[in-house]
């Protein structure tokens, strides 16, 4: 379940403008409909990778925001501590908990009741000591301070960040000097996407009615230099994805190549299923977008 947990106050890397974004406590990717291009059709979670727009007429990804940290309040919570003034730990309610800490904050603060847990196993407590716990039983504990997001109607002021949808990838694609090269392949992929809809549709009513004419996929000039831009970044990454490779010459026609690339991808770690289809898929010539 994609659940969100407050907001966190983000700035523009460009013009410093404040925006607010979602606190994501959990994700989930599962989808409706998974294409071989990306394109993920009813997803629980659709963050349009990263890619927001400011009011200076600039793009940033979310990644290359300032975090100003969590939108949130401070109140005092009583909690369970054992003889040496370290909080009990307890397992449902740290799983149910507001996902308001920073990964260091969680990380310092569970590494320190961790060896707390270790020093009370080989400190061992006196005979006399154990007789009082055990007698009186008494539940200590100790107030401490915690992070609680603000409601939603405490931070209307602050702007939500500003979705993209995949036509306007066009935009950054076309200033490309102006982004770095992960932002442009993002954008790319995105864009790619786009230029594949108009396909998807057609061919979802014809898997349905076999009846109805094949629909045809042919690609633009513009789309086919924006596959290119694509499989040129992958094709230079430090880590290869072989079946992203294969199917990008897949789209772009290019058989021979797809199948020898899909054929290395035998030995990395992907779904056997997504591979054996788009190795029937570059077998038989066949160049549009699949539903994996």
């Amino acid at each position: 379940m994609t659940r969100i947990s407050g907001y966190r106050q983000i700035a523009c890397p460009n013009c410093l403008a404040r925006y607010r974004t979602p606190n994501y406590a959990s994700i989930n990717l599962m989808a409706f409909e998974r294409w071989s291009d990306g394109r993920r059709v009813g997803s629980l979670f659709n963050n349009g990778a990263g890619i927001r727009a400011c009011k200076c007429g600039k793009f940033y990804r979310l990644s290359e925001a300032i975090d100003m940290g969590l939108l949130a309040e401070t109140k005092i919570q009583t909690i369970e501590v054992d003889e040496n003034g370290d909080e009990i730990f307890n397992i449902p309610e740290f799983l149910r908990r507001q996902a308001d800490e920073t990964f260091m904050e969680t990380l310092k603060r569970d590494v320190n009741l961790f060896f707390a847990k270790i020093r009370n196993f080989f400190v061992k407590s006196s005979p006399s000591e154990l007789s009082t716990n055990q007698s009186e039983k008494i539940k200590r504990t100790k107030e401490i301070s915690v992070k609680v997001p603000l409601d939603e109607k405490k931070i209307e002021h602050i702007p939500r960040a500003i979705y993209v949808s995949d036509a306007e990838m066009h935009s950054i694609i076309k200033d490309n000097s102006m982004y770095s090269d992960d932002m442009l392949l993002a954008a790319r992929e995105r864009y790619r996407m786009h230029l594949n809809d108009n396909f998807r549709e057609p061919f979802i009513q014809y898997c349905k009615d076999r009846s109805l004419p094949v629909p045809s996929y042919e690609i633009s000039t513009e789309h086919r230099e924006n596959t290119q831009a694509i499989l040129n970044s992958y094709l230079q990454a430090k880590t290869i994805d072989w079946l992203e490779i294969g199917d990008l010459y897949r789209e772009l026609g290019e058989f021979e190549k797809a199948s020898e690339c899909l054929e290395k991808a035998k030995s990395e770690q992907y779904r056997e299923s997504d591979l054996e289809r788009l190795t029937r898929a570059a077998r038989e010539k066949i160049s549009n977008p699949l539903p994996i």
